[in-house]
């Protein structure tokens, strides 16, 4: 939950000037998410075990707020209410 908040507040802020943020922001923190995941496989440390699942949730949230942003002008008004009366 946290990752999509922060993610759609600093991509919102990021693509004032450049719309292409909306997909490289979400991008790059998916390609940081992989690393961090590996890590907590292949990690020995307990604490570095239990904070990695943490991050690479954090990392892969981040993307549904931009992805929400760019999906929502495309559906029709009728669409948006939910839930559907």
């Amino acid at each position: 939950m946290a990752g999509t908040l922060v993610g759609g507040i600093v991509v919102a802020r990021m693509s004032r000037n450049d719309d292409g943020w909306k997909l490289w922001a979400p991008a790059l923190m998916s390609a940081l998410a992989g690393p961090v995941f590996v890590l907590c496989m292949l990690t020995q440390s307990f604490t570095i075990m239990i904070a990695t699942p943490a991050l690479t949730s954090f990392l892969l949230g981040f993307h549904l707020g931009p992805i929400f942003a760019i999906a929502r002008p495309w559906c029709g008004r009728a669409w948006r209410r939910w839930p559907r009366p």
